[in-house]
């Protein structure tokens, strides 16, 4: 009777994952990672024509992993950062890492986007790309190229994962959470939910179910027609209020999806650079 059994949930599922390796030589977590590539990207230190696989998802519980430009991110279970790859700016401050390596400015992390991987003429004369990830709380933070202020930070890179702290009419950070993030090439889209004075004035103009109401918005350079400054949050107002379960961006487009399955697209219908378009 001193055993408190209400805990005793964790405590069963080790035994039982012990209990796999004891019967089962070739036993693994439910969850690994396989890795194949140059050696400076792998996170393994070496050439793999083949899948490998990766020790850092047998010592770590792996629950998502997101790819940039030669580089690799991966979360836990406990929501800590590991990267590995070329660096996202291309600095000392943020040298690029043949071996995981954990990013200590982020903790309790649910999700993370960086930019696509690809060729872009741009690329050859501004390597990096940008990266966002959200907290268990809602919280955002963002580092890697700003050359738009997409990462509503100052300055043209950020070389370490920062807070956001900015806040304005579009969206107040300290006060409405983040649902989803993700990171285009020069731009950075955002899928927040509303409350206090911003669902106040939803309700005010006739809108249903502003106190649990979202929004979309996007920063940096997306569209050349929308007549925004590139550094400035704008509102996406036909997918206010629209419960999503995918925000993805590609190079100068955003797909959002829906809880009840519908697709929205949006974005710059020829891209900014010269040789790509997209399919809207």
């Amino acid at each position: 009777e001193m055993l408190p059994f209400h805990h005793l949930g964790g405590l069963a599922r080790v035994c039982k994952r012990w209990r796999g390796v004891v019967t089962d030589p070739s036993w693994k977590p439910e969850l690994v990672i396989y890795a194949w590539g140059a050696a400076d990207v792998t996170g393994i230190a070496c050439d793999c024509p083949k899948p490998a696989l990766l020790e850092l998802s047998i010592s770590k519980r792996v629950i998502h992993i997101a790819c940039a430009d030669a580089a690799t991110f991966a979360i836990t279970e406990v929501g800590d950062v590991w990267f590995w790859g070329k660096s996202w700016a291309r600095d000392e401050l943020s040298p690029n890492c043949k071996d995981p390596t954990q990013l200590n400015e982020l903790r309790d992390v649910v999700a993370l986007s960086a930019t696509p991987a690809g060729y872009f003429h741009r690329r050859r004369h501004y390597p990096g790309y940008s990266c966002a990830a959200i907290t268990r709380s809602g919280a955002l933070y963002t580092w890697g190229l700003n050359l738009c202020g997409q990462l509503l930070h100052s300055g043209q890179a950020v070389f370490r994962p920062k807070l956001v702290t900015a806040s304005g009419e579009a969206w107040r950070s300290g006060a409405e959470r983040v649902l989803h993030a993700s990171c285009g090439v020069d731009y950075l889209a955002l899928c927040v939910q509303r409350t206090g004075q911003q669902a106040q004035h939803q309700e005010s103009v006739g809108e249903s179910n502003a106190r649990s109401s979202t929004a979309v918005l996007t920063c940096g350079m997306f569209c050349r027609d929308r007549g925004v400054r590139p550094h400035e949050l704008t509102e996406w107002t036909a997918l206010r209020g629209l419960q999503l379960r995918q925000l993805v961006a590609g190079g100068f487009h955003c797909c959002a999806l829906t809880t009840h399955g519908d697709l929205y697209t949006f974005g710059d219908e020829t891209g900014h650079d010269g040789s790509n378009g997209n399919l809207l």
